[in-house]
């Protein structure tokens, strides 16, 4: 389990028995696991069947399997990376790393 937001240069994996309690920022995603807050893609974003993300979601481009679960506004396209650019109002300043993390 990982408490507060994250932010990733390139990619983020949420494993299966993943959980995050925070937004997350990144490149691109992929998700199997639980998210409780904002996910934030300026490229791609694989919601998976497993998944279950409590929070809006903003992507360039998103595929989302069947059995996934969605709680929250979802905004895709070009216009949702443009504004993907910062955090959603109310998130704090967040760690920085780079490369792909994953998170299980």
């Amino acid at each position: 389990m990982i408490e507060g937001n994250i932010r990733a240069g390139k990619a983020v994996v949420v494993g299966k028995d993943g959980l995050v309690q925070g937004n997350l920022f990144t490149q691109d995603a992929v998700v199997s696991g639980r998210v409780d807050g904002s996910v934030v893609a300026e490229s791609r974003l694989e919601v998976q069947s497993t998944a279950v993300v409590t929070g809006d979601i903003r992507a360039r481009r998103m595929q989302l399997e069947e059995g996934a679960a969605l709680q929250g506004q979802v905004l895709v396209g070009e216009r949702a990376s443009q504004s993907a650019a910062g955090p959603p109002s109310g998130s704090s300043s967040l760690p920085t790393s780079t490369g792909q993390e994953e998170l299980v």
